[in-house]
């Protein structure tokens, strides 16, 4: 995830049948707005284009960690 311009950067981990409010997340994280980062942008700082299905599979294990976190505030 990445703020509206792009200047901040978030690795949001998110359990697969869960959902959640990407807004209350973003008030949360003190950012105006949060939007999904490009395909890119994931190689620019994960080094993950060759490797994009597999870290889809890390980021949404990770996210299952930030968001059982999120979910105890």
């Amino acid at each position: 995830m990445k703020d509206r311009k792009g200047s901040r950067h978030f690795l949001v981990v998110v359990i697969a049948d869960k959902s959640f409010n990407l807004k209350s997340l973003s008030l949360h994280l003190g950012v105006t707005s949060l939007s999904f980062a490009s395909p890119r942008r994931l190689d620019k700082y994960l080094g993950t284009i060759h490797h994009y299905n597999a870290i889809r599979l890390l980021i949404l294990q990770l996210l299952i960690l930030v968001l059982r976190e999120y979910n105890n505030y």
